[in-house]
């Protein structure tokens, strides 16, 4: 007798049977087990989805989602008796909620939504991380994005069509996002003005990333997200931070998520390594893992991390 066809939706978990991935996440918030149970799962969520949605783009959003609900659960997970259940019971009601607002409301991306970001209500001197720090952080990004001539010297960087930045860049500020100041540094560095153009540049990247600084004064913290401001805007950061506290993730840095916040920071260390796994799967959420850019991408995040790690 044949066997019969293995059906389309299985996930070959005998890896997890043990149950060592699973406890490794929820025990130690573990990345390289979470991005392994990533790579399982994510393939045959995204069919699933797509067999009520009949959209590629929204059944890849939903199966992101379905494990973004896992990471931020992960402490409960000893409650889950099976997990291949747990996440496709969440895709089906994800899936029928947007089945359900097609007939109803418009779909609206929050990354097409403005995003208020709540203040803290501390004053001028709570708010501020000591200068020189908010200057050796802005430095740092700087050099993590810099293109360099053989002198050392910032240069400007013609960037592929596939970026999306635009024509060019200079230390990544670039011509789409931030045009006014990417023309100022191009015409800096094009007469000379090595220095200038570095301090310019070193000033724009803190001043806009100084909405961190809002959030926390742990200062690796600070560090950290200041560079994930720097690489998504205050709104992605602002997931990565609720991705890694296990908090709604909707973008604004609210009093749940500063609450959340205020726990975490007792443990500055932990919170880093749990924030790197978050920027990493924010990544594969918003941009999919281009092969261009992910080695590059990776190793831009574990510097970001060193760092981070290493400041007073």
């Amino acid at each position: 007798m044949k066997a019969r066809k293995q059906n389309q939706f299985t996930v070959q978990v005998s890896k997890l049977d043990n149950k060592s991935l699973l406890y490794s996440l929820s025990v130690n918030s573990d990345g390289p087990s979470y991005r392994r149970i990533f790579d399982l799962f994510f393939p045959p969520l995204k069919r699933f989805a797509y067999t009520f949605l009949k959209n590629t783009e929204q059944a890849e959003e939903i199966a992101s989602d379905v494990l973004i609900v896992l990471w931020e659960n992960r402490h409960k997970l000893a409650a889950i008796e099976n997990i291949r259940v747990y996440l496709f019971v969440v895709a089906r009601n994800k899936c029928l909620n947007v089945l359900k607002s097609r007939h109803s409301n418009p779909v609206v991306s929050l990354n097409d939504v403005t995003i208020d970001i709540a203040f803290t209500g501390k004053n001028p001197e709570q708010l501020c991380i000591n200068s020189e720090v908010r200057k050796k952080i802005a430095e740092s990004i700087l050099n993590f994005e810099a293109r360099r001539d053989a002198n050392g010297h910032l240069r400007v960087y013609n960037l592929p069509p596939s970026d999306g930045g635009g024509r060019y860049e200079v230390a990544g500020i670039n011509e789409r996002y931030d045009s006014e100041e990417a023309a100022k540094l191009r015409d800096l560095v094009n007469a000379g003005r090595y220095d200038e153009a570095e301090r310019d540049a070193a000033e724009y990247i803190a001043q806009y990333t100084d909405i961190v600084s809002k959030w926390t004064t742990v200062p690796s913290i600070e560090a950290y997200l200041r560079d994930c401001t720097f690489n998504r805007g205050p709104g992605g950061a602002a997931k990565i931070l609720q991705m890694a506290l296990g908090v709604k993730v909707d973008g604004g840095v609210g009093p749940e998520t500063l609450a959340a916040l205020r726990k975490a920071e007792k443990d500055p260390a932990r919170l880093l390594a749990v924030l790197r796994v978050a920027r990493e799967h924010y990544e594969l959420r918003v941009a999919g893992r281009r092969p261009e850019f992910w080695k590059g991408l990776v190793n831009r995040w574990d510097k970001s991390l060193a760092f981070a790690q290493g400041i007073a």
